[in-house]
């Protein structure tokens, strides 16, 4: 991290407020106090003309997961799970 950002090393002790939202997100950054790493679709979807966005291309992809209540037992659950399992299998390299 201290490669990334040095001239906000000194700021690295104070609190961030949690933001839940992209929108809350950006309005962080239009503040000047920040900055956020979001999903390419994210950038494309919420353009706002006081914040630059820059496309990262050094940083490995990230894993999205899929988790439920264990003891929920549907059949439209496991369905949806199977289906998220085969769409992946299809989308990522084979070793």
């Amino acid at each position: 991290m201290a490669d990334i950002a040095p001239e906000m090393r000194s700021r690295a002790n104070r609190s961030v407020p949690t933001m839940r939202t992209v929108e809350e997100k950006l309005e962080h950054v239009a503040r000047g106090r920040g900055m956020v790493i979001l999903p390419r679709s994210a950038t494309a979807y919420d353009r706002r003309p006081d914040i630059t966005c820059v496309p990262v291309d050094d940083i490995s992809p990230s894993r999205v997961s899929l988790a439920r209540d264990a003891t929920r037992r549907s059949r439209l659950i496991y369905e949806f799970a199977d289906l998220a399992t085969q769409h992946l299998q299809s989308i990522e390299p084979s070793p």
